[in-house]
Protein backbone atom coordinates (compact mmCIF):
# COMPACT_ATOMS: atom_id res chain seq x y z
CA UNK A 1 0.00 0.00 0.00
CA UNK A 2 1.83 2.59 -1.29
CA UNK A 3 1.90 5.89 0.70
CA UNK A 4 2.49 10.04 0.03
CA UNK A 5 5.97 11.73 0.97
CA UNK A 6 6.85 13.22 4.31
CA UNK A 7 6.86 16.32 3.12
CA UNK A 8 3.04 16.14 1.31
CA UNK A 9 2.01 15.24 4.87
CA UNK A 10 3.41 17.26 7.17
CA UNK A 11 2.03 19.87 4.66
CA UNK A 12 -1.68 19.20 4.37
CA UNK A 13 -2.36 17.11 7.24
CA UNK A 14 -3.47 18.81 10.51
CA UNK A 15 -5.81 16.99 12.81
CA UNK A 16 -6.33 12.64 13.28
CA UNK A 17 -9.61 13.23 10.58
CA UNK A 18 -7.54 14.09 8.00
CA UNK A 19 -6.09 10.02 8.33
CA UNK A 20 -7.36 7.60 7.15
CA UNK A 21 -8.06 4.52 9.66
CA UNK A 22 -8.28 2.06 7.53
CA UNK A 23 -5.01 2.74 5.93
CA UNK A 24 -3.81 3.11 9.71
CA UNK A 25 -4.65 -0.33 10.83
CA UNK A 26 -3.73 -2.34 7.63
CA UNK A 27 -0.16 -0.73 6.48
CA UNK A 28 2.57 -0.50 9.18
CA UNK A 29 4.33 2.23 7.37
CA UNK A 30 1.76 4.28 7.15
CA UNK A 31 1.11 4.33 11.42
CA UNK A 32 5.01 4.82 11.19
CA UNK A 33 4.37 8.02 9.44
CA UNK A 34 1.59 9.27 11.66
CA UNK A 35 4.21 9.11 14.06
CA UNK A 36 6.22 11.06 12.34
CA UNK A 37 3.81 13.72 11.24
CA UNK A 38 2.49 13.86 14.87
CA UNK A 39 6.30 14.27 16.64
CA UNK A 40 6.43 17.77 13.64
CA UNK A 41 2.68 18.90 15.08
CA UNK A 42 3.95 18.14 19.15
CA UNK A 43 7.30 20.27 18.47
CA UNK A 44 5.17 23.47 17.34
CA UNK A 45 5.07 26.37 19.90
CA UNK A 46 1.72 26.09 21.36
CA UNK A 47 -0.59 29.65 20.50
CA UNK A 48 -1.04 31.59 23.15
CA UNK A 49 -4.66 32.08 23.71
CA UNK A 50 -5.51 33.60 26.73
CA UNK A 51 -6.84 37.46 25.57
CA UNK A 52 -8.31 36.42 22.30
CA UNK A 53 -12.26 36.68 21.39
CA UNK A 54 -13.18 33.87 19.51
CA UNK A 55 -16.52 33.41 17.10
CA UNK A 56 -18.27 30.69 17.47
CA UNK A 57 -21.55 28.71 15.76
CA UNK A 58 -24.44 27.75 17.75
CA UNK A 59 -25.17 24.20 17.28
CA UNK A 60 -21.84 23.73 14.46
CA UNK A 61 -21.76 19.95 15.70
CA UNK A 62 -24.86 18.54 16.35
CA UNK A 63 -26.57 15.78 14.87
CA UNK A 64 -29.21 13.47 16.68
CA UNK A 65 -28.71 10.22 18.08
CA UNK A 66 -31.35 7.92 18.04
CA UNK A 67 -30.84 5.73 20.77
CA UNK A 68 -32.86 2.62 21.01
CA UNK A 69 -31.71 1.03 24.64
CA UNK A 70 -31.25 -2.88 24.74
CA UNK A 71 -32.99 -3.03 28.01
CA UNK A 72 -35.73 -1.13 29.39
CA UNK A 73 -34.16 1.85 31.65
CA UNK A 74 -35.34 1.43 35.08
CA UNK A 75 -36.15 5.35 36.95
CA UNK A 76 -33.91 6.83 38.72
CA UNK A 77 -33.96 6.40 42.57
CA UNK A 78 -35.55 8.36 44.57
CA UNK A 79 -33.03 9.48 47.14
CA UNK A 80 -31.13 10.28 43.96
CA UNK A 81 -33.09 12.47 42.57
CA UNK A 82 -33.16 13.93 46.09
CA UNK A 83 -29.59 14.69 46.13
CA UNK A 84 -29.87 16.30 42.64
CA UNK A 85 -32.40 18.61 43.66
CA UNK A 86 -30.36 19.29 46.99
CA UNK A 87 -27.15 20.58 45.06
CA UNK A 88 -28.97 22.28 41.85
CA UNK A 89 -26.54 25.04 40.97
CA UNK A 90 -28.36 28.55 39.88
CA UNK A 91 -29.48 28.55 36.74
CA UNK A 92 -30.07 31.11 34.01
CA UNK A 93 -33.25 30.21 31.67
CA UNK A 94 -33.66 33.11 29.69
CA UNK A 95 -29.80 32.77 28.69
CA UNK A 96 -30.49 29.43 28.13
CA UNK A 97 -32.90 29.92 25.51
CA UNK A 98 -31.26 33.13 23.91
CA UNK A 99 -28.37 30.90 23.18
CA UNK A 100 -30.05 28.06 22.08
CA UNK A 101 -32.15 30.12 19.55
CA UNK A 102 -29.18 31.94 18.59
CA UNK A 103 -26.40 31.64 15.30
CA UNK A 104 -23.46 32.52 16.77
CA UNK A 105 -21.89 33.98 19.59
CA UNK A 106 -18.64 35.40 20.45
CA UNK A 107 -16.14 35.18 23.95
CA UNK A 108 -13.01 36.21 25.61
CA UNK A 109 -10.82 33.81 26.54
CA UNK A 110 -9.49 34.73 30.27
CA UNK A 111 -7.57 31.93 31.90
CA UNK A 112 -5.95 28.49 30.78
CA UNK A 113 -7.29 26.16 33.30
CA UNK A 114 -5.42 22.77 31.74
CA UNK A 115 -1.54 21.90 32.33
CA UNK A 116 0.79 23.58 30.31
CA UNK A 117 2.69 20.58 28.29
CA UNK A 118 0.17 20.66 25.92
CA UNK A 119 -0.49 17.03 24.97
CA UNK A 120 -3.99 16.92 25.68
CA UNK A 121 -6.87 16.33 23.36
CA UNK A 122 -8.18 19.69 24.46
CA UNK A 123 -6.79 22.82 26.21
CA UNK A 124 -9.93 24.44 28.73
CA UNK A 125 -9.80 28.27 29.25
CA UNK A 126 -12.32 30.10 31.43
CA UNK A 127 -14.33 32.79 29.50
CA UNK A 128 -16.79 35.18 28.90
CA UNK A 129 -19.77 35.72 26.45
CA UNK A 130 -19.28 38.97 24.91
CA UNK A 131 -21.61 39.24 22.00
CA UNK A 132 -24.60 36.87 21.14
CA UNK A 133 -26.16 37.58 17.74
CA UNK A 134 -23.94 41.05 17.78
CA UNK A 135 -25.93 42.04 20.47
CA UNK A 136 -24.19 42.47 24.18
CA UNK A 137 -25.09 40.36 26.93
CA UNK A 138 -27.94 41.34 29.60
CA UNK A 139 -27.19 41.38 33.07
CA UNK A 140 -29.37 38.39 33.11
CA UNK A 141 -26.10 35.51 32.51
CA UNK A 142 -23.53 33.47 34.13
CA UNK A 143 -20.39 35.76 34.99
CA UNK A 144 -17.89 32.54 33.70
CA UNK A 145 -18.08 29.89 31.37
CA UNK A 146 -15.49 27.27 30.40
CA UNK A 147 -14.50 26.84 26.78
CA UNK A 148 -12.70 23.60 25.45
CA UNK A 149 -10.86 23.77 22.38
CA UNK A 150 -9.64 20.53 20.98
CA UNK A 151 -7.33 19.79 18.80
CA UNK A 152 -5.72 15.99 18.49
CA UNK A 153 -2.61 16.97 16.43
CA UNK A 154 -0.77 17.53 19.35
CA UNK A 155 -2.14 14.75 21.94
CA UNK A 156 -0.05 12.13 23.30
CA UNK A 157 -1.51 8.63 21.74
CA UNK A 158 0.52 5.04 22.61
CA UNK A 159 2.57 3.65 20.32
CA UNK A 160 1.63 1.39 17.91
CA UNK A 161 4.89 -0.93 19.02
CA UNK A 162 3.16 -1.51 22.51
CA UNK A 163 -0.12 -3.24 20.59
CA UNK A 164 0.51 -6.72 18.88
CA UNK A 165 -2.04 -5.80 16.63
CA UNK A 166 -2.50 -2.23 14.24
CA UNK A 167 -6.00 -3.31 15.02
CA UNK A 168 -5.64 -3.07 18.87
CA UNK A 169 -3.95 0.07 18.69
CA UNK A 170 -6.74 1.78 16.52
CA UNK A 171 -8.79 1.28 19.45
CA UNK A 172 -6.72 4.14 21.50
CA UNK A 173 -7.32 6.67 17.65
CA UNK A 174 -9.54 9.16 18.84
CA UNK A 175 -10.35 12.18 16.40
CA UNK A 176 -11.80 15.99 17.84
CA UNK A 177 -14.84 15.51 15.80
CA UNK A 178 -15.76 12.29 17.49
CA UNK A 179 -14.94 13.72 20.76
CA UNK A 180 -16.85 16.79 20.43
CA UNK A 181 -19.89 14.40 19.19
CA UNK A 182 -19.56 12.67 22.43
CA UNK A 183 -19.94 15.88 24.86
CA UNK A 184 -21.79 17.86 22.04
CA UNK A 185 -22.72 21.30 23.63
CA UNK A 186 -22.47 24.94 21.61
CA UNK A 187 -19.56 24.38 19.82
CA UNK A 188 -16.81 26.69 18.06
CA UNK A 189 -16.33 26.41 14.54
CA UNK A 190 -12.28 24.99 15.13
CA UNK A 191 -13.68 22.20 17.43
CA UNK A 192 -14.44 23.63 20.90
CA UNK A 193 -17.67 23.62 23.18
CA UNK A 194 -19.23 26.11 25.77
CA UNK A 195 -20.06 24.63 29.11
CA UNK A 196 -20.28 25.43 32.71
CA UNK A 197 -17.83 27.27 34.91
CA UNK A 198 -17.93 24.98 38.34
CA UNK A 199 -16.10 26.64 40.78
CA UNK A 200 -13.29 24.02 42.46
CA UNK A 201 -12.82 23.37 46.05
CA UNK A 202 -10.15 25.49 47.57
CA UNK A 203 -8.74 22.30 49.38
CA UNK A 204 -7.63 18.71 47.95
CA UNK A 205 -9.98 15.85 48.68
CA UNK A 206 -7.23 14.32 50.54
CA UNK A 207 -6.59 17.05 53.21
CA UNK A 208 -10.62 17.83 53.34
CA UNK A 209 -12.65 17.07 57.14
CA UNK A 210 -13.92 13.29 57.53
CA UNK A 211 -17.23 14.77 57.36
CA UNK A 212 -16.80 16.47 54.24
CA UNK A 213 -15.00 13.74 52.31
CA UNK A 214 -18.38 11.13 52.90
CA UNK A 215 -20.37 14.01 51.50
CA UNK A 216 -18.05 13.74 48.60
CA UNK A 217 -18.23 9.94 47.98
CA UNK A 218 -21.91 9.69 48.36
CA UNK A 219 -22.46 12.64 45.88
CA UNK A 220 -19.97 10.76 43.60
CA UNK A 221 -22.31 7.56 44.11
CA UNK A 222 -25.47 9.68 42.77
CA UNK A 223 -23.45 10.86 39.80
CA UNK A 224 -22.82 7.46 38.61
CA UNK A 225 -25.75 6.07 39.20
CA UNK A 226 -27.25 9.09 36.82
CA UNK A 227 -24.70 7.86 34.39
CA UNK A 228 -25.49 4.35 34.92
CA UNK A 229 -29.50 4.32 34.55
CA UNK A 230 -28.56 6.59 31.37
CA UNK A 231 -26.82 3.37 29.95
CA UNK A 232 -23.65 5.79 29.80
CA UNK A 233 -19.99 4.44 30.62
CA UNK A 234 -17.03 6.69 30.94
CA UNK A 235 -13.72 4.87 29.29
CA UNK A 236 -11.12 7.18 30.85
CA UNK A 237 -11.81 6.90 34.12
CA UNK A 238 -9.55 9.44 36.31
CA UNK A 239 -9.50 12.10 38.94
CA UNK A 240 -9.89 14.78 36.18
CA UNK A 241 -13.24 13.46 34.99
CA UNK A 242 -14.95 15.34 38.24
CA UNK A 243 -14.53 18.69 39.87
CA UNK A 244 -14.83 19.12 43.62
CA UNK A 245 -17.24 21.81 44.70
CA UNK A 246 -18.56 23.12 47.69
CA UNK A 247 -22.28 22.06 47.82
CA UNK A 248 -25.19 24.99 47.96
CA UNK A 249 -25.49 24.18 52.07
CA UNK A 250 -21.82 24.32 52.15
CA UNK A 251 -20.81 26.42 55.84
CA UNK A 252 -17.89 26.52 57.40
CA UNK A 253 -19.70 24.48 60.10
CA UNK A 254 -21.08 22.11 57.99
CA UNK A 255 -18.32 21.43 55.10
CA UNK A 256 -20.37 19.57 52.34
CA UNK A 257 -18.90 18.74 48.53
CA UNK A 258 -20.19 18.10 46.03
CA UNK A 259 -19.24 15.49 42.96
CA UNK A 260 -19.67 17.56 39.57
CA UNK A 261 -18.41 15.02 36.42
CA UNK A 262 -16.84 16.59 33.23
CA UNK A 263 -15.24 15.32 30.00
CA UNK A 264 -17.30 12.90 28.53
CA UNK A 265 -15.39 12.90 25.48
CA UNK A 266 -14.32 8.97 25.97
CA UNK A 267 -17.93 8.13 26.63
CA UNK A 268 -20.87 5.37 25.26
CA UNK A 269 -24.02 4.74 25.75
CA UNK A 270 -25.01 1.51 25.46
CA UNK A 271 -23.28 -1.99 25.17
CA UNK A 272 -20.10 -1.62 23.38
CA UNK A 273 -19.67 -4.42 20.59
CA UNK A 274 -21.73 -6.94 22.80
CA UNK A 275 -23.29 -8.18 25.52
CA UNK A 276 -20.80 -9.98 27.12
CA UNK A 277 -18.28 -6.36 27.54
CA UNK A 278 -18.86 -4.13 29.88
CA UNK A 279 -17.03 -1.05 32.14
CA UNK A 280 -16.71 -1.64 35.34
CA UNK A 281 -17.77 2.24 35.92
CA UNK A 282 -18.88 1.50 39.91
CA UNK A 283 -15.45 0.08 40.48
CA UNK A 284 -14.00 3.05 38.14
CA UNK A 285 -15.14 5.53 40.33
CA UNK A 286 -14.44 3.89 43.34
CA UNK A 287 -11.01 3.53 42.38
CA UNK A 288 -10.46 6.99 41.59
CA UNK A 289 -11.80 8.02 45.00
CA UNK A 290 -9.16 5.88 46.38
CA UNK A 291 -6.58 7.68 44.04
CA UNK A 292 -7.43 10.76 45.47
CA UNK A 293 -5.87 9.50 48.49
CA UNK A 294 -9.53 9.29 50.52
CA UNK A 295 -9.51 6.54 53.18
CA UNK A 296 -10.13 3.29 51.47
CA UNK A 297 -12.35 2.43 54.61
CA UNK A 298 -14.49 5.77 53.87
CA UNK A 299 -14.81 4.59 50.43
CA UNK A 300 -16.36 1.21 51.24
CA UNK A 301 -18.31 2.37 53.95
CA UNK A 302 -20.37 5.46 52.42
CA UNK A 303 -20.16 4.61 48.38
CA UNK A 304 -22.79 1.82 48.56
CA UNK A 305 -23.69 -1.29 47.06
CA UNK A 306 -23.35 -1.97 43.39
CA UNK A 307 -26.57 -2.01 41.53
CA UNK A 308 -28.42 -5.73 41.32
CA UNK A 309 -27.63 -5.37 37.84
CA UNK A 310 -24.36 -4.53 37.64
CA UNK A 311 -22.35 -7.95 37.33
CA UNK A 312 -18.78 -7.08 35.94
CA UNK A 313 -16.18 -6.07 38.47
CA UNK A 314 -12.77 -4.83 37.95
CA UNK A 315 -12.08 -2.58 40.65
CA UNK A 316 -8.97 -2.96 43.02
CA UNK A 317 -10.73 -0.40 46.41
CA UNK A 318 -13.63 -2.50 46.40
CA UNK A 319 -13.08 -5.94 45.89
CA UNK A 320 -10.04 -6.59 47.71
CA UNK A 321 -12.24 -6.44 51.05
CA UNK A 322 -13.85 -9.82 49.00
CA UNK A 323 -10.58 -11.61 47.97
Amino acid sequence: MPIQADEEIFATRYAHSDFDRYTLVNSRPAVEQFFRWKASMQARPKPVLVGMVLQAKSHGFQRRKYFQPRYPIESIPEDTLVHLRAVARSTFPQFTQLLDRSQRFSLLLDDELTPSEGTGYARTFSCRIVTVDGQPLSDNAPKRFCVKLFNDSAASIPSHTEYHSLTFWSQTFYTAEDMIHNEIGFTLEECGILIEYVTLSDTKLEEQSEVAQIAFIESARHALRVLQYADISQLDWSSEQWISTPSPCHTTSNSTLTCVLIDFALTAQGDRYKDGYKEDDYGGMADMLDEARIPADLIRKWFGPREEWDFFRASYVMEQSVR
